[in-house]
């Protein structure tokens, strides 16, 4: 056997294997490493973006230890992220390019009658089918094909390995060959080394949604299994992220995602038992697909991705559509536009899809993407929306290029989206992704208070010196909560909020801002004071609410915000005021959302119920990723919850929400949220008071249940004599079993939450009106007509008797064959529970004698909270 070999078919393959050889001799170069020994044969892919590599037969000889390479997967960058050199020829799994030991390692779990086996996929304990060894497509550039068969219980696994833009998509198809059932699942263990040499270890930046960065053993299973796992060199990385795809249109959700030190994970093909105490300091990823019973002759087949997270990818159909770009936009206070890059790349690639039967492949031609920026993107000079390609062969990959500018009118997370069109067919799909774009120190401002946050440190903090306007020209006011009062400010500190007055609509430039402290590594701490707080993201980035964590200074303990709420430290909810006409408060919940941002420039309420108490505001968690969140964050405790807002011209206050849930008293408790202090000018106002009836309440869940419960509202006008319009969202959550009502109690209006969303009311002289929300059990069939009887009477004329269940305004009306009302014997008036007796003379409107024929008698009733029933009978009138 010769010491090295690449597996091809002919000259045209042997190129190909010459370019992947001069790869791997190029990253030993660049690692300035030892050469490993290399009596080993491997097969490899290579698309220009990524390659990957299945090992054949032989060993890997490294740091004096031979490791076996038959069926071990490698995975590593070519060219990589299009938008930066950075993750050129770099290793996304340790070895890269070596295929070898438990670096990246497939095991088959097989459960027979006889006991389990764990075998790894291509090993010496099968055989490949028919003696065919997995091979590479001609190209060499999209799919390696394996058929592996354990002969003792006839399973068969078939592996695919396919390269799919920035993606290495991995099919196993299990068959059973046997005459018994068996029970067969996988593990899929990659030891990821991202950016280091093939024997460097080094502790990356390991990001799993709705977690801090992972340090600890993470065993996520069930319904906890996150939709991709990150790792990247450092946590401020755009370029090289290694992303492992678990939730996405066409791939099999694994039943057990794990992440350990990679001696533990590696100690077992199969059994591991986490130790969430564990330090990590050299992080792998197992994914585990439980055994399935398999019937003779029956199939399973499990799909995953892993790849760059610099790319987001819709690999569905027939073709993959991927698109590019760094994740996290930088500050650079001497750049026009204070943003680093000032323009950067933006690309997306289509993959034509190959198939083992060439039948089935075709080219496509004509292919056109087009590309859609939101607000605070631009294209920048001389480029196009659209982009085309003529041809694109089967198993070839083809990109196109935008370059991308921000423009600073928009900051946080900012999504665009890509579309592509082929032919022939007309094939078409679109893919979008995020990215995060900072606040920069120019800032606009509106004439009038705002409330803000200014997310910078200052050499001069004085408020003057830092807006670079005169004293008159502006004011700038706290909240005091000692005093209960707002306050003239003297000095600006990041992680604090502020409610800010300019005269005139304008444009400013921060003097003298800096990032305060180290947005990615470091955290900022902000002392609480029993109360209201303005407070504000002290970072140009956002950050998500369920990230932030408080500090009780008596215990000097560390914990979640879901912590701090469970102890009764503070409340789960923050209010903002958002200057969009019609400008008010409005909320974002802990409990509802825990991955809702904080928006830097934003100042926002927080309630503090302890006064030993200090925020931690975490540092920026962005490997080029949206943050989201699994349900184990979201404690959820609320079982419904229905949201009032008022809007009253160009004011409005959403900031009133009822609801019950099942750990709730009817009494103030944890789920109640105090109103935060008026806005400094007059604007609407909804207040829920309090059953004490004193506290003044945005919020008032109570205990959970099917009984009579009354809620007392009072809205607010910032002028008497003003038009209110109420509305109401959320009743998609109430429990059918019950009806709830607004009630005007100074007009006596009364108003079915569930039949209408919104109501219109004028306040009076004070300036205000008084509501109550009334949540009853609902009867089980509500309002009806229970009967509807009519009869032709001696004198020719017809009577009529109709039953309600409950009372209501009631409406009869005869119409004639063609539906046309020809005459009204009740127009809405009241009408009691029980039996409505009437009496129709056979005439129309005007008195005049119907002509004989067929009519319909017609009674439609409407209950006070809006509920509605209607019968129709027929009658035929002869002469």
């Amino acid at each position: 056997m010769k010491p090295f070999e690449i597996v091809g078919w002919s000259t045209r393959r042997w190129a190909v294997c010459v370019l992947v050889a001069g790869l791997l001799a190029g990253i030993l170069s660049a690692t300035a490493l030892a050469q490993p020994s290399n009596d080993f044969r491997a097969v490899y892919l290579n698309n220009g973006i990524l390659s990957t590599g299945i090992g054949l037969d032989g060993q890997v000889g490294i740091g004096g230890t031979n490791y076996d390479a038959i069926g071990r997967i490698t995975l590593g960058t070519v060219q990589g992220a299009r938008f930066t050199t950075d993750d050129d020829n770099k290793p996304l799994i340790f070895t890269y390019p070596y295929p070898c030991g438990n670096f990246g390692v497939v095991t088959v779990r097989i459960v027979t009658a006889d006991g389990t086996e764990n075998l790894i996929w291509g090993s010496g304990d099968g055989e490949w089918v028919d003696g065919i060894e997995p091979f590479a497509d001609r190209s060499g550039r999209y799919m390696i094909v394996g058929r592996w068969r354990h002969p003792d219980t006839n399973i068969r696994v078939d592996q695919v390995v396919e390269l799919v833009g920035a993606y290495a998509r991995i099919t196993w198809t299990i068959t059973n060959e046997d005459v018994e059932t068996h029970q067969v699942g996988i593990r899929f263990l990659i030891d990821e080394e991202v950016g280091s040499g093939f024997n460097v270890t080094t502790p990356d930046y390991v990001l799993v949604p709705g977690y801090f960065p992972v340090q600890n053993d993470l065993d996520l299973q069930g319904g906890l299994v996150p939709p991709y796992v990150d790792a990247a060199p450092r946590r401020t990385m755009n370029a090289p992220i290694l992303r492992w795809l678990f939730k996405q249109s066409g791939l099999t959700i694994p039943d057990r995602v794990v992440i350990s030190q990679f001696s533990r994970l590696a100690a077992s093909l199969w059994d591991f038992t986490s130790i969430p105490e564990m330090e990590i300091t050299d992080h792998a990823i197992a994914s585990y697909w439980n055994p399935q019973s398999l019937a003779p002759g029956k199939s399973r087949t499990i799909v995953t991705m892993i790849g760059l997270g610099t790319s987001t990818n819709d690999p569905s159909g027939r073709y993959a559509l991927d698109t590019e770009s760094p994740g996290v936009v930088g500050l650079d206070a001497s750049k026009a536009n204070q943003l680093s890059p000032e323009e950067f790349t933006i690309s997306a690639s289509v993959t034509n899809y190959l198939s083992l039967n060439s039948l089935q492949n075709v080219a496509f031609e004509d292919v056109s993407l087009a590309i859609s920026l939101p607000r605070g993107l631009a294209l920048a000079d001389g480029e196009s929306i659209t982009k085309t390609i003529s041809t694109i062969l089967p198993g070839e990959v083809a990109t196109v290029s935008w370059r991308v500018k921000p423009t600073g009118e928009k900051v946080g997370e900012l999504t665009y989206r890509v579309y592509s069109t082929v032919s022939p067919g007309s094939l078409s799909k679109s893919v979008s992704r995020t990215l995060i774009v900072p606040m920069t120190a120019k800032i606009d401002l509106k004439t009038g208070f705002q409330m803000v946050s200014l997310p910078f440190a200052f050499d001069n903090a004085d408020p003057a010196a830092v807006l670079g306007l005169e004293q008159g020209d502006f004011a700038l006011l706290r909240w005091d909560s000692a005093q209960r009062r707002y306050t003239l400010v003297n000095n600006v500190r990041p992680g604090e909020g502020y409610w800010l007055r300019v005269n005139t609509d304008q444009t400013l430039t921060l003097n003298g801002a800096k990032i305060a402290g180290d947005a990615f590594g470091g955290t900022l701490r902000l002392p609480l004071p029993q109360g209201w707080v303005q407070i504000g993201n002290p970072y140009p980035y956002p950050v998500p609410i369920g990230l932030i964590r408080f500090i009780d200074t008596t215990q000097g303990i560390a914990i979640s915000f879901a912590d701090a709420v469970q102890r009764g430290l503070v409340r789960s909810v923050l209010f903002y005021y958002d200057t969009t006409p019609p400008a008010g408060y409005r909320l974002i919940s802990l409990h509802s959302d825990p991955s809702a941002l904080m928006m830097p420039g934003r100042g926002y309420w927080i309630f503090a119920d302890n006064r030993n108490l200090e925020m931690i505001f975490p540092n920026v968690v962005a490997t080029g990723a949206t943050i989201s969140f699994p349900t184990r964050l979201s404690v959820a405790p609320v079982r419904w919850q229905v949201q009032f807002s008022a809007q009253s011209e160009d004011k409005q206050d959403a900031t009133a929400v009822i609801g019950a849930a099942s750990r709730a008293v009817d009494g103030i408790d944890l789920y109640d949220m105090p109103k935060p202090p008026a806005p400094v000018e007059e604007s609407v106002r909804t207040v829920l008071i309090a059953p004490d009836g004193q506290s003044a309440l945005a919020q008032d869940i109570r205990a959970d249940g099917t009984r009579r419960q009354v809620w007392e509202m009072v809205v607010s006008a910032p002028k008497p004599e003003s038009t209110v319009v109420l509305r109401w969202n959320g009743m998609q959550s109430v429990p059918s079993s019950l009806r709830l009502k607004l009630v005007d109690t100074e007009a006596k209006v009364t108003r079915d939450l569930r039949a209408t969303s919104s109501y219109t009311f004028t306040v009076g002289a004070s300036g205000s009106r008084r509501f109550q929300i009334v949540a009853e059990p609902r009867g089980s069939a509500g309002l009806r007509i229970t009967s509807l009887r009519v009869t032709r009477t001696r004198g020719g004329a017809v009577a009529i008797s109709y039953a309600l269940s409950d009372s209501a305004s009631a409406k009869v009306r005869i119409l004639n064959a063609t539906g046309k009302v020809i005459q009204t014997l009740q127009a809405g008036e009241a009408a009691s529970r029980g039996v409505t007796n009437l009496t129709w003379n056979g005439r129309d409107g005007a008195g005049i004698a119907v002509p004989a024929g067929s009519y319909l008698i017609e009674v439609t009733a409407t209950s006070e909270d809006g509920q509605t029933a209607r019968a129709v009978q027929p009658v035929v009138i002869t002469r």
